[in-house]
């Protein structure tokens, strides 16, 4: 699950941070955040420490914004999801995965934007759907028709295994 970079920027700002409780937060220094306020628009939950426990902190000048009292903290309620999605995101078999998506799927996906299919022309769940499938077809039918035919002479293949052919040259000429 790649992270948006929202999300990203977000677990640097609470570097240390760690949750003890649903209810509880724990600061570096040591200090409890309560959980106080959820926000249903963005799903999270945030956190705040108290004055008195912010204000001696030494870690009080890398912790705190300029003329705040307390810390806050904003934490997803997919936080589990996120952790999960951090520690998969950096093996070497998601960034294989990532970089052979790149070359098949995304391959994919330009020759079916050069066959005009950019978005969809229909409207309701099913008609989309149903859209969807016959576009599949179109596209897996170009592609047994170039690999039972071979490469065309002159034509460069692209990284979805088509040739370079569009909908209406897909017939060798001399072959019908």
């Amino acid at each position: 699950m790649p992270l948006h970079t929202r999300h990203l920027e977000n677990r640097r700002k609470r570097e240390g941070f760690w949750l003890r409780t649903p209810r509880e937060l724990v600061c570096p220094a040591g200090k409890s955040l309560k959980r106080t306020t959820h926000y249903k628009k963005d799903d999270t939950w945030l956190y705040a420490g108290r004055v008195r426990d912010c204000q001696p902190c030494p870690r009080k000048s890398m912790c705190l914004p300029a003329k705040s009292k307390r810390r806050f903290v904003q934490l997803s309620d997919f936080e589990p999801e996120f952790n999960r999605a951090c520690k998969t995101n950096n093996t070497r078999r998601h960034r294989r995965l990532m970089r052979r998506r790149k070359i098949c799927v995304e391959g994919v996906f330009a020759h079916l934007d050069q066959l005009g299919f950019r978005r969809a022309r229909r409207r309701g769940l099913d008609r989309v759907q149903v859209e969807g499938l016959i576009v599949a077809f179109t596209h897996n039918v170009l592609k047994a028709t170039s690999l039972a035919m071979g490469p065309r002479s002159g034509a460069a293949s692209d990284r979805s295994g088509i040739d370079s052919l569009s909908l209406g040259t897909w017939i060798r000429p001399g072959a019908a």
